[in-house]
């Protein structure tokens, strides 16, 4: 029975030999990766950010619900604001909970057949 074990530890051994084993980078190819990685960070600065939300935050979105038939319409619920809709991709947004007791949502469900919501 100590014959697998000693077996099991010389090829333990062997093979994080072989995983730890360093290849060398030449001087040059590390001069030429950073300047390939320092020309790409340059390009990211470049990239102007736009906000395609609603046009006022009202909080961190806790849930989303789209539809499967039309990617374009969903609804986004909110921690603190409430349950928004939209039919454009989020390019504008209907507010559904203006008029509830509470705005506060952890949780939303949809049945797209039917046009009901659950909210919690």
């Amino acid at each position: 029975m100590k014959t697998p074990n000693i077996l099991l530890i010389i090829c333990t051994l062997f093979c994080v030999k072989i995983c730890n084993a360093q290849v060398a980078t030449s001087t040059v190819n590390r001069i030429e990766s950073y300047k390939n990685a320092k020309s790409k960070l340059q390009d990211l600065n470049s990239i102007a950010f736009k906000n395609i939300g609603p046009t006022i935050m009202s909080g961190r979105v806790t849930d989303l619900a789209v539809n499967p038939n039309n990617t374009n319409e969903f609804y986004a619920a909110y921690a603190s604001g409430g349950l928004w809709h939209t039919v454009n991709n989020g390019l504008s947004f209907t507010p559904i909970f203006d008029n509830e007791a509470s705005i506060t949502i952890g949780a939303i469900a949809v049945n797209w057949k039917k046009n009901i919501i659950w909210v919690g």
